[in-house]
Parts: C-alpha cells; sequence; structure tokens
C-alpha cells in the first residue's frame, strides 16, 4: 500500500531531472573537436563542464545515441537506436552512476536485457533474453553481489543455477557440453 506512492514521487523526480537535461539549448554531435572527456567530466569548448545532449549519428545521419550531461556527467535516459530508427538500448545515470533501470532490445523488437541498477552496482534482477525472445539467465544481485541465478540454453535446457552462501558459489554454473546435441541426441 505504501510502495506505489514511492514509486509514483521516484517516477516523477526522474523525469523532472531529465526534462532539465533534455530542455537544454545545447546539443553537440559526436566528433566536434570543441568536445573533450577529462577524467569522466565532460567539457565543451574548454569551459564549465558541458551540459546538453551529447548526440552520435549513424552514417546517414540518423540518431544512433543521445547522451544528456549535466555538470559534465551522465545524467537522465542515455537512449541508442538502430539504423532503422527503432530503439537499442535506454539506460538511466546519475551524476554519472549507472541508476534504475537499463534495458536493450535486440533489432526485431524482442527484449534483449533488462538490468537493474543502484549507485553503480547491479541491484535486482539481471535478466538476459535470446534474439528469439528466449530467456537466457536470471541473476539477482543486491548491492553489486550475486545472490542467486539460473541460466537457460536457447533450446530451454539449463546450465546453470547457483545460490551463493557464505561468499561462495553452489550449484551448476556455466556447465559445458561434453558432447554435441543435434535435436537433443547425442552425436
Amino acid at each position: 500500500m505504501y510502495i506505489l506512492p514511492g514509486i509514483v514521487f521516484f517516477s516523477c523526480r526522474e523525469n523532472e531531472r531529465a526534462a532539465a537535461v533534455h530542455s537544454s539549448s545545447v546539443t553537440v554531435i559526436t566528433g566536434d573537436t570543441s568536445l573533450h572527456l577529462v577524467n569522466g567530466v565532460w567539457y565543451y569548448k574548454n569551459e564549465n563542464p558541458f551540459t546538453g545532449i551529447i548526440k552520435e549519428l549513424h552514417p546517414g545521419g540518423k540518431i544512433k545515441t543521445l547522451q544528456p550531461v549535466q555538470g559534465g556527467r551522465q545524467e537522465g535516459f542515455n537512449e541508442t537506436f538502430y539504423v532503422n530508427g527503432s530503439a537499442e538500448s535506454k539506460r538511466w545515470y546519475t551524476k554519472g552512476e549507472k541508476d534504475s533501470l537499463h534495458t536493450g532490445w535486440w533489432e526485431n523488437g524482442n527484449k534483449k536485457y533488462e538490468y537493474h541498477f543502484s549507485n553503480g552496482n547491479y541491484n535486482g534482477l539481471f535478466t538476459e533474453w535470446y534474439q528469439s525472445g528466449k530467456m537466457i539467465q536470471q541473476v539477482l544481485y543486491e548491492n553489486g553481489k550475486e545472490i542467486s541465478g539460473k541460466g537457460w540454453r536457447e533450446n530451454g535446457k539449463l546450465y546453470m543455477s547457483f545460490v551463493m552462501k557464505g561468499g561462495r558459489r553452489y550449484g551448476l554454473f556455466n556447465a559445458n557440453l561434453c558432447y554435441s546435441l543435434v535435436k537433443e541426441d547425442i552425436r
């Protein structure tokens, strides 16, 4: 009951911060020789740390990347696009650190990954999918440390299943086949 207002408040705050950066009138194209990255901070025309949008284009001029920057560091949604214009990824940054939800898609529109971050560390579910839409793996993290995980081959067979106890991994982890399978028959 108390979770929903916190989520709404957090989402509104993220949208406000993103809107502040996106409303900036300064957009710089990557490759502009006046744009410099020094010790993880973006500067434009050797002035104060840059605030605005860094835009990268595909050959032909379509947008490849939109990277909002505030005070020289990534801030807000960094978005990438395939040459056909469809979304490739959407990642949230706070003061240059990965934060919140990061999502990626295959060019066919199927989800590729979904990662959760807090202060630059994995925190929550780390999930990846094959281009076909079948799940590859799902790993649970807490403050950057693995808690448990499972992984599947594209044919649905489990190849990884583990839990962490006392800093050690127990279970099946990245099991390699000792033989090749063709339609689940040994060859």
